[in-house]
């Protein structure tokens, strides 16, 4: 049976699923957030669906679509890789913390491309980077690749960061409120192509 290590602070997000572990169950850290995200995630891959549940989300006030993106805000979306044909796989459904612009698009962190463990170690240490702790519309990232690459504790960003290009984005770009961050960040959505998930983890840790 996994153990808790006792240097991992209790309130860290690895502490919650180490215990979860433990516990033998992955628990829903927000059960509230859950239900938020999965309303308007079920379909998965089909753009129509997505539209739609964007348009009636947006209509009603529960959910932000934006046209333009800030770094260090969490988002997701749908995308179609250029390069799709010579990548060994990519993500059709990225869940990026952003930042900054890049060629033709804009750069961010997808964290659907480390497995739960180090996901929950890398994001508890963005979260130390935070402008504040309010966890509010007014929270972000205090982000830059400079910051990324010259921190050396920050290492698990490595197989994560991507350049993704504006004219390949096919949604409109949900925005993550930041009180949504902890529960989204574990929901299994991600849509490896030409890869199973478990293949790109594996990759992913030989990078770090």
């Amino acid at each position: 049976m996994p153990t808790v290590d006792r240097n991992i602070r209790e309130n860290t997000l690895l502490a919650k699923l180490t215990k979860a572990a433990r516990d033998k169950k992955f628990q829903r850290f927000s059960e509230d957030s859950y239900k938020w995200f999965q309303t308007r995630v079920k379909f998965l891959g089909n753009a129509k669906s997505w539209a739609a549940i964007l348009a009636d989300s947006a209509a009603t006030g529960s959910i932000k679509t934006v046209g333009t993106i800030e770094i260090g805000k969490m988002y997701a979306f749908m995308y179609l890789a250029k390069w799709r044909d010579e990548l060994p796989y990519w993500d059709a459904f990225p869940l990026i913390f952003v930042v900054g612009p890049a060629p033709k698009g804009f750069y961010g962190i997808n964290l659907h491309y480390l497995p739960n463990t180090i996901r929950a170690r890398l994001m508890d240490k963005l979260l130390d980077i935070s402008n504040n702790k309010r966890f509010d519309k007014t929270t972000k990232l205090q982000l830059s690749y400079q910051l990324l690459k010259a921190t050396e504790s920050l290492s698990e960003f490595k197989p994560c960061f991507k350049h993704y290009l504006n004219d390949q984005v096919q949604t409109s770009m949900m925005e993550i409120p930041a009180n949504k961050w902890e529960t989204v960040l574990f929901l299994p959505f991600q849509k490896f192509m030409k890869a199973s998930s478990a293949k790109v983890w594996r990759e992913s840790k030989k990078k770090i």
